[in-house]
């Protein structure tokens, strides 16, 4: 048969390390798989299975791929894990990522036995996603396995074999600008440098063989002024989301929405509300603005500020109260598990394939509720001044940008006014 290779672009497949080429077999379209992994010296190898024409599949190259990486891993005659002698303080970036998943795992009350944990093992050390997609959804949340994902794409590539006490400024910020050039939007080159700090806290606190600072937090991030999300809902859309939260009857559900909308506050600020917070006299509530699971476990060092809850939401919550103190009792990952179905399905499955390449304009997420209080606060004629308060902004031009797409709106509402 005759070969004619088409590009040399790698197309990645739903399997980690796996990845085909275009071609033309006897004139005939056709794709070269290959696989890429480690070998003992920690040396990237990529081997050519075979092509789609002779039968191969992609399941047949990860299994192969698989049986390479056990060789080399259980090899008594390799020094470590990448195939090179570790000095005796080495602490490499790969497996403190694999610790941190773990704890993350914990976190949300994710119940490890020694087989869950080789999983998780033989996925951040070696590459091998979890081929049970029960398992994996045992494991991981959705948005911790997109994070994971995102790990394997632009942060293991430059940093996985790396000794944590060796990695430089540098060393990050030829990440940052490589993913710039590579087209990633501001806020997510910040959001995967925020993850490498992260990283560096965790064996910070937790490895003392790791003896340097936070290296990353020396990293400049980008502005993102021009990344803040822009959508917002209409109050058809809030009725609407509020009526469907009502059809499927689930408490939490319904009183986080609706939380959420009279307060403007982050989900992280929802999942610790405590029914002591309210005072029912005049359906005020002390909030505390919470931005992150870490920021949760020490809230009484957070100065509230005052925000208040509408008549029927008060009544929900005394009619339902239960012997739990927090309003909404769940983890972050149920909560999700039950607000973004319904997301997606009143909103965001309606979307155009154009209006899907731009996340920020068209996307709702559990943020826009946030966006949605602040804007409907501007456009009931609520000062600039009043409306900082209420969403707790430091800074005012924060709340300025929630006054210029009202400004927006009322300059669309005056286009054809005589026509």
């Amino acid at each position: 048969m005759s070969e004619k290779v088409v590009s040399n672009k790698r197309h990645k497949t739903s399997k980690a390390g796996v990845f085909y080429r275009e071609c033309l077999t006897n004139g005939n379209k056709d794709k070269t798989y290959y696989i890429r992994y480690r070998n003992e010296k920690g040396v990237l190898v990529e081997v050519k299975i075979g092509k789609h024409s002779e039968n191969i599949t992609i399941p047949y190259c990860y299994k192969k791929r698989i049986k390479i990486l056990n060789s080399v891993n259980n090899n008594e005659n390799s020094d470590m894990l990448i195939g090179r002698r570790r000095k005796k303080h080495q602490v490499l970036f790969r497996e403190e990522y694999f610790k941190y998943i773990v704890n993350r795992v914990r976190n949300d009350n994710v119940i490890l036995n020694a087989r869950l944990e080789e999983i998780i093992k033989n996925h951040i050390l070696n590459g091998s996603i979890p081929e049970d997609s029960k398992t994996r959804k045992k494991l991981y949340s959705k948005s911790l396995y997109d994070t994971i994902n995102k790990y394997f794409k632009h942060i293991e590539p430059f940093l996985g074999d790396k000794d944590m006490n060796s990695i430089t400024k540098e060393d990050i910020e030829e990440i940052k600008w490589k993913k710039q050039e590579e087209g990633l939007s501001n806020s997510t080159i910040n959001n995967m440098l925020t993850h490498i700090s992260t990283i560096f806290n965790f064996t910070i606190k937790n490895n003392d063989k790791f003896t340097k600072s936070n290296i990353a937090l020396k990293v400049e991030r980008f502005k993102n002024e021009k990344n803040m999300r822009e959508r917002f809902l209409t109050l058809e859309e809030v009725k609407e989301l509020i009526d469907e939260t009502d059809r499927i009857g689930n408490i939490n559900l319904i009183l986080g929405v609706r939380i959420l909308l009279e307060t403007g506050v982050r989900k992280y600020s929802l999942l610790q509300m405590e029914y002591d917070d309210i005072n029912f006299k005049d359906n005020s509530i002390n909030l505390y603005d919470l931005k992150s699971e870490k920021e949760n476990l020490d809230r009484g060092t957070y100065k509230p500020y005052l925000g208040s809850l509408q008549p029927k939401t008060i009544e929900l919550i005394k009619k339902y109260r239960s012997s739990n103190q927090k309003l909404v009792p769940l983890p972050r990952t149920s909560f999700d598990r039950l607000i973004n179905p319904v997301l997606n399905k009143l909103f965001n499955d309606k979307r155009t394939e154009e209006q899907k390449k731009n996340d920020n304009k068209y996307k709702v997420v559990i943020h826009t509720l946030r966006h949605t209080f602040g804007t409907m606060l501007i456009e009931k004629g609520v000062d600039i001044y009043t409306v900082q308060r209420l969403m707790n902004h430091k800074d005012i031009n924060i709340t300025m940008r929630y006054a210029k797409v009202s400004d927006s709106r009322k300059l669309e509402s005056l286009k054809g006014l005589y026509d």
